[in-house]
Order: C-alpha cells, then structure tokens, then sequence
C-alpha cells in the first residue's frame, strides 16, 4: 500500500508540531527547575545569615526574627484584625535588658478618657448662635448643613449645600424623595438641586453662584426650600431656611447647621388638609364605560374626641354627578385603623359618550364608625369635573384627551361639605356596587 504526497505531507506536519510540544515541554520543566533552585538557594542563604538561635548570633543580630508590620500612614483605614497587633516591630529573641524603658500600653475602647488630656482648642465651635449645635443624636428636628462665602475678586456669592437631616414630609412618610431650591431674595430665581431618591438624610454637596455686587449683600437673604418630589402630584415644600447675609462675615467661608422650619402658612394648609388620594381616570368610548381607578390614600386625618384620637376605618365613596342628580355611586372595601391605607380597586360606571362632558365626579373618605346612628363620618371630600380648578382640571381634562394617568389630589374639610348634595350622596338609599380589585399598577 503506497501513501499518496499529501498523506505523506500530513504526517510529516503532526510529527513537527508534535516534536516542537515536547521540546517546548522540556524546555519549561528545565527553567521551572532552575528558577525552584534559585529560589530554594536563595532562602538557604537566609536561612543559614539570620535563622540561627545561637546566643552570639542573637547578640550580633538582636532583630534577626523580628516581625515588621507597617507603620500608620495618616488617613490610612485597617481590619480590626491589624488593629489588633502593636504597630511596630516586635523581637521575640531579645530578652528585656536593664536600659529599655517600659513599652506605654495603647489606648483602647475599654480605658477611660482622661478630661485633662483633651485639648478645648480642638473643639471650640466656628458656628453662630442661631446654628444648630452638630449633635444629631440629641435632636430630631430638620437641619441642614450648608456653607456661604463671597468671592470679592469676581463678586460671586457661593452656597454650598451639603447635606440635611432628619427630614420629615408631610405626608408623614418614613422615606422621600428630597430636593432643595435656593434663591437670593429679594429676586425670586431659584436653581434646583439633583433629586435624592428615597431617604430622610439626603446628602446634595452642591454649589450654586450668584452675582452679586458688594455693596448689595447686607440687603440679601438666603432662602433654601426643601421639597418632596412626587411624579403625580406637585412637588411639596416642607421646609425652608433663610440667612441673612448682615448677620455673618461672607468675606471668609462660614459653615452653618440650621433648623428647617416651616412657614406660616405652610402650617395653616397642612392643618387644612384632609390628607390626599391618588386615583387614576379613564374612559374607554367604545364600550361608554367611564373607570376610577382608586391607588391609595395618605395622611388621613385621625378621628375620634380631643386627646383620643386614633387611626379611622376608611373608605372611598365614588358618585356620578349630572346637573347635580346622582347617577350612581359605589365605594371600595374599608381598610382598618390606618392612616395610609391601600386600596388598587377599580370601579366602572356606564356613561354615555354625550353626557360625559357634563358629568361631575364626587369622593367621599369615609370612617366607618360601626354606630348604627351614625355610621359615616366624613374625614375630606374631593371634586373634580368641568367646573374644577388647579390639579383636578388638569386632570379632568386629561381624561377628555383621552390620555389616563394617575395624580394625588388634595382632600378638603369645608363647611360646604356637610350640605344637603352631600348628605344625600352618604346617606341614599340606591344600591351601591363593590369596587373590584385593580391589578394594572
């Protein structure tokens, strides 16, 4: 049997490659074993200069089997397990002779503080009077920390806001999502700072500029509003600051921690308020089949006698509204003893297509007393229709342009509220339909 050329091509090929492998192989195992020689002969040579315990050698080299650990370097961070160990060298040969001084123990967690060794200097406070002190703990109300200084060589007055604490929005949420705006009266522009997502003790480290002559900064004040960002509703300001700039010397930087107070009126709307809802409207024209989709609701006034207050039993009554007749009206399930409560039901109402424009939407928060007497007790109303102003406009004509979204809307407590249309909403006698669960959001 005769091999043809280019089996005979093929084998001498696999015969190379596979005479270059080994060779290649033989070569690495050559220098892996020279370079373990260098290696191992180089720590015999250790070995034989510093390993030896003899007392003479010990006493030529006292720190022959010393152990070196690093020495601090400033702003440098360690495990608690180096913290552990003494930041020196320590010799475990060299027994203790009649000239070393004895070794000052560290301090730990667990000695006391000695008064007298503290330096006042170090402490003493570069804040004014109306500044909050920096303790945090002792404290829970709002503060911010923030900076101000004037550039005299291009008349540039800048605020630096570093961060805050201890937030509380009015709705009473344990988390928010918190801005800040700051503005130099008396002009009222104001720059914005980046939103920070879900937290009480937002930290912004931002700075804004403004110009500003020299002779004009005792008649300026510094205004930094907080606000709490909601993708359905208008942004609300919980709190506020102001700086006058005659009361501190902006020629050199001056750090401030602040209260955050609120403004008067802010006070008097939040004791207005009912608390709010978040729904959604929709209204599909084929079917004439107008839906409120009820979300949530929060911050809902307590009820109950003065110095008893407790959480109510809420639910939401939805009625249809033509040239102030009812149509129909229908209510979600009743969430007990809470403020705050989730609902995510959805109710429908058979509307036709014409009366649509002229249709007025009526909510009703209600408590559920369980008294048979008086079983509703009306916590805030809410209108919105073609007769609507502010965010209830807006979004009745949203759903008139066909385009649903959802928005908090505010709850009032009006003396209208109790009128003869209202009373006649709670207290009708038509059948009332079960909202049905929503499952969209």
């Amino acid at each position: 049997m005769t091999l043809s050329p280019g089996a005979i091509a093929g084998i001498v090929i696999v015969c190379f490659i596979a005479l270059c492998v080994v060779a290649y192989g033989i070569y690495y195992v050559i220098k892996k074993r020279r370079e373990d020689a260098e290696y191992f002969d180089r720590c015999a040579k250790l070995f034989k200069k510093y390993g030896n315990r003899k007392p003479e050698v010990v006493a030529k080299f006292p720190y022959a089997e010393a152990t070196f650990v690093r020495a601090p370097v400033p702003g440098q961070q360690f495990t608690s397990r180096e913290l552990g160990r003494v930041q020196e060298f320590i010799d475990p040969l060299r027994a203790p002779m009649a000239g070393d001084t004895e070794r000052t123990p560290m301090a730990s967690m667990q000695t006391p503080i000695d008064p007298a060794a503290i330096d006042p200097r170090l402490y003493s406070s570069i804040y004014s009077q109306e500044s909050i002190q920096m303790t945090p703990s002792s404290t829970k109300s709002p503060q911010v920390y923030f900076s101000i200084e004037y550039d005299s060589t291009f008349n540039i007055l800048k605020v630096y806001i570093d961060q805050a604490r201890f937030l509380k929005p009015q709705h009473n949420s344990n988390v928010c999502n918190p801005y800040c705006t700051v503005a130099l009266l008396p002009e009222r522009k104001e720059r914005q700072s980046q939103i920070q997502r879900r937290t009480t003790d937002p930290i912004f480290q931002e700075h804004f500029s403004f110009d500003v002559p020299k002779h004009q900064l005792k008649d300026k004040t510094v205004l930094v509003k907080f606000f709490d960002y909601d993708q359905y509703s208008r942004d609300e300001c919980f709190g506020i600051v102001t700086q006058k700039l005659d009361e501190i010397n902006v020629e050199r930087k001056v750090d401030l921690w602040k209260k955050i107070s609120f403004q008067k009126g802010l006070v008097e709307e939040a004791r207005e308020r009912a608390g709010d809802i978040l729904l959604r409207l929709g209204y599909l024209p084929s079917a004439e089949k107008l839906t409120v989709v009820l979300l949530k609701a929060r911050s809902l006034k307590e009820v109950g006698p003065e110095g008893d207050k407790k959480p109510p039993d809420p639910y939401i009554r939805v009625a249809v509204l033509h040239d102030g007749n009812l149509l129909r009206k229908k209510k979600t399930s009743t969430k007990r003893k809470t403020c705050n409560p989730t609902y995510n039901q959805a109710i429908n109402f058979a509307v036709p297509l014409d009366v649509l424009p002229q249709v007025e939407l009526q909510f009703h928060v209600v408590h559920e007393t369980g008294v048979k007497i008086n079983r509703k007790e009306v916590i805030g109303a809410l209108e919105i229709g073609p007769h609507s102003t502010g965010d209830e406009f807006e979004h009745w004509r949203d759903l008139m342009s066909n385009k649903p979204q959802a928005r908090w809307h505010r709850l009032t407590v009006s003396p209208d509220q109790d009128t003869t249309s209202a009373r006649s909403i709670l207290s009708s006698t038509s059948s009332i339909t079960e909202a049905t669960v929503y499952t969209g959001v």
